[in-house]
């Protein structure tokens, strides 16, 4: 539907549907470098307040251009880059040794991702 009311062209629509995953990768580095400098914390809460600005953003402006959709596509980025977070915490909330047991929960977490892109 996206690619149509867009008149998107194939190679526009791969990247739209990649933009997410690239920039969840780019920022993962940055979550942890962040974490590692300003703690878990406050870093989740920056991160959360990034996509929840930039969802709503894209819902009261609206999104109808492929930049707009490259935009939100780097917004949703920052959500899947937030398990750079998630294992520090998982990691620090555990004695040794339950650690593993509870990364490879947190781990989990991109299974959703994994199944969706599958299936």
């Amino acid at each position: 539907e996206i690619s149509k009311a867009l008149a998107l062209t194939p190679a526009e629509k791969g990247l739209m549907v990649a933009t997410p995953t690239l920039a969840g990768a780019v920022l993962r580095v940055v979550n942890g470098l962040l974490v590692d400098r300003i703690g878990p914390k406050r870093s989740g809460a920056i991160s959360q307040l990034i996509v929840i600005g930039g969802l709503l953003s894209a819902y009261l402006l609206g999104v109808d251009s492929f930049a707009g959709t490259l935009a939100l596509g780097v917004i949703l980025g920052f959500a899947g880059a937030s398990f750079a977070i998630a294992l520090p915490l998982a990691s620090r909330w555990y004695p040794p040794e339950h650690q593993g047991k509870a990364m490879g929960l947190a781990g989990m977490g991109n299974s959703g991702t994994v199944f969706a892109a599958l299936f």
